[in-house]
C-alpha cells in the first residue's frame, strides 16, 4: 500500500499564513471602536459587530502564532462587559467584571505570571481591572448596596490610587466618596452624625464639579444632596437643586436620573400651585 507522505508547507505558505493572521494592533483596533460605538455613538449593534470580529481575529492569532495575548482576551471580556451594561443585562455585565478584578488580584497576589509576562500585561491589564473595579462600585451604588459599593471602593483606593488619572484623582472618586457619605446620611438617626456626612458629601461633590463642570453624574447628584440638606435648596430655582437637574440634562440628555428629579421638583411644587 502506497502511503502518501506528508511535505511540510514551503516558507512562502508559512510567511503568507503569518501576513494574514491578524496584528495585536488589528484586535485592539476592533476592541476600541466596539468600545466607541457602544459608550460614544450607543450604536450596540455596530458595536457588537466589531467586538465578534475582535474575538475572531483573537481565535486565529491564538491557533496560527500563539504567544501571550492574554491582555487582549482581558480586554476583550471586558469591552463585553460594558455592552452588556450599556444594554442594560447588569448582572451579565457584574459577573465579567467580577471576574476581571478577581483575576487581577490573584496575578498581583501568587505572582503567577513569569517576570517578563507581568511586564508586558501590567499596563493594559492593570486599567482594565481598575475600571471593572469602577464599574463594581457604580453598580452597586445604582443598586442601593451602600456597604458593597464602599468595599469595591477601598478595594479601587488601596490598588489603584497611584493611577495618575486626573478624571479619576479629581472627578470619579470625590464624586462617589461624597455620595457614598449622602448614602449613609440619609439612614444615620444621630442628627450631629448625620450633618457630618451631609457636610462631607456636599464638599466631595462639590470639588468633582470643580474638576468637570460638565459632569452630568456629578452635577445630578448635587442637586439630590442639596434638596436633602435644606428646603431653602428646593426652593431657590436659581441657584438649588432645580439649576443643577436642568445642568445635568444639558450635559447628558440620557442622564434618567437627572430627568426624574425634576419631575419630582415639577410634581411637589407646580402641583402644590395650580
Amino acid at each position: 500500500m502506497n502511503v502518501r507522505q506528508l511535505t511540510p508547507p514551503s516558507a512562502s505558505i508559512c510567511f503568507k499564513v503569518l501576513a494574514q493572521t491578524p496584528t495585536p494592533f488589528q484586535t485592539s483596533l476592533h476592541i476600541q471602536l466596539a468600545t466607541h460605538y457602544a459608550e460614544n455613538k450607543r450604536d450596540l449593534k455596530a458595536a457588537e459587530i466589531e467586538l465578534n470580529l475582535a474575538r475572531r481575529s483573537l481565535t486565529i492569532r491564538k491557533r496560527v502564532v500563539g504567544g501571550n495575548i492574554q491582555a487582549l482576551e482581558y480586554w476583550l471580556r471586558f469591552c463585553q462587559a460594558e455592552i452588556l451594561r450599556i444594554k442594560f443585562q447588569v448582572s451579565k455585565a457584574r459577573k465579567l467584571y467580577i471576574g476581571l478584578h478577581q483575576k487581577f488580584e490573584i496575578i498581583q497576589d501568587n505572582n503567577t505570571l513569569s517576570y517578563r509576562d507581568n511586564l508586558e500585561l501590567s499596563p493594559l491589564f492593570e486599567w482594565i481591572a481598575s475600571l471593572s473595579a469602577q464599574r463594581l462600585v457604580d453598580l452597586a451604588l445604582c443598586d442601593g448596596h451602600v456597604d458593597k459599593a464602599e468595599y469595591y471602593f477601598k478595594i479601587f483606593r488601596k490598588t489603584f490610587q497611584h493611577r495618575k488619572s486626573n478624571e479619576i484623582m479629581n472627578e470619579w472618586i470625590p464624586s462617589t466618596q461624597g455620595w457614598i457619605h449622602f448614602l449613609h446620611a440619609k439612614v444615620e438617626n444621630q442628627q450631629g452624625k448625620k450633618n457630618e456626612l451631609m457636610v462631607q458629601a456636599e464638599l466631595n461633590t462639590k470639588k468633582s464639579i470643580a474638576a468637570s463642570p460638565t459632569s452630568s453624574v456629578c452635577l445630578c447628584r448635587m442637586g439630590q444632596i442639596l434638596w436633602e440638606k435644606a428646603y431653602k435648596h428646593r426652593t431657590d430655582k436659581a441657584q438649588g437643586c432645580f439649576n443643577y437637574w436642568l445642568q445635568a440634562v444639558k450635559s447628558d440628555n440620557q442622564n434618567s436620573d437627572a430627568f426624574a428629579c425634576i419631575g419630582r421638583y415639577y410634581m411637589v411644587f407646580i402641583t402644590k400651585s395650580t
